[in-house]
């Protein structure tokens, strides 16, 4: 594994950490996006036997930090996931004298609205874009009723003061947060109902970095999987963009939390993953 560092036109530097693959070299590298209800995560929070699987099966993995709010705005986290894709870009053709580099964007959760937002974006430059996506549990609006009232989830633990997040946003920018840390931020956020409104200036913006129907029907296939007891994101988000995008396919698990890939000892995670690699294997050939 080896770690980069690269500044940012925002003037701040983002850590990436690289693993090449095992085996079975595919030439297609995995850019992946952390998860954390986009104020906190950190690029190694996918667990290790996850990654392996990857590596194992012939990807490259290449994962990202990035922004995060509210100390960031919706604005400046997307301009940095697209900074960290031109930088592998450039990294990528330094190497393989001025060769495109083929990749799939990844992400868990937030991971997973930065990766759709952000293939959109990259398609509507005309730039080279991810020839497949692989999104966990993740989202790509902000308009869920959920999302805009309190969650009763996260009132099952003590009641956090909104001052806690007024601080953080006056405070300096962050690129990494570990949860021990920040964790309290996105559950006092939702607890109050307004996650999104920490995220962005107001609902235009948040409209701005959503995507809609037509949107969706633009983007690579894409292996979208979630829990149908998600306490955070709701199942059928998943499933309808699973509907909308050409080519994808939903993997559904049944009756686990939110992220029930974080149990390595449970099969469904294993078993969910081995399904998504099976389905680059048919996708990624040549």
């Amino acid at each position: 594994m080896n770690t980069y560092t690269f500044q940012t036109n925002g003037g701040f530097s983002i850590n990436a950490d690289y693993y090449p693959a095992k085996k079975n070299e595919k030439n297609v590298t995995i850019l992946y996006f952390h998860g954390g209800g986009l104020m906190y995560g950190q690029r190694q929070d996918l667990p290790d036997i996850y990654r392996r699987m990857f590596s194992n099966a012939g990807y490259n993995f290449l994962a990202f930090d990035y922004p995060l709010a509210p100390e960031s705005s919706l604005a400046d986290i997307h301009s940095g996931t697209e900074e960290c894709v031109r930088w592998f870009w450039s990294a990528f053709r330094n190497e393989n004298d001025g060769e495109l580099p083929r990749y799939i964007l990844f992400g868990r959760s937030a991971g997973a609205y930065l990766a759709l937002v952000l293939a959109r974006r990259l398609i509507s430059l005309g730039l080279p874009g991810p020839e497949r996506i692989i999104s966990f549990y993740g989202y790509c609006r902000f308009d869920e009723p959920e999302f805009h009232r309190p969650s009763p989830f996260y009132l099952r633990y003590p009641l956090i003061d909104r001052a806690l997040l007024e601080d953080a946003k006056n405070a300096s920018f962050v690129t990494s947060g570990p949860i021990e840390k920040r964790y309290s931020l996105y559950v006092c956020a939702r607890q109050h109902g307004d996650w999104p409104l920490w995220l962005a200036e107001n609902e235009e913006e948040l409209k701005r970095y959503s995507l809609g129907e037509d949107d969706l029907s633009v983007l690579p296939p894409a292996f979208l999987t979630a829990s149908s007891s998600d306490e955070d994101v709701p199942f059928r988000v998943s499933k309808r963009m699973a509907q909308r995008i050409p080519g994808s396919v939903f993997y559904p698990v049944y009756y686990l939390e939110h992220d029930f890939d974080r149990d390595t000892g449970r099969a469904e995670g294993r078993q969910a993953y081995e399904a998504c690699i099976l389905w680059l294997g048919d996708l990624c050939k040549g």
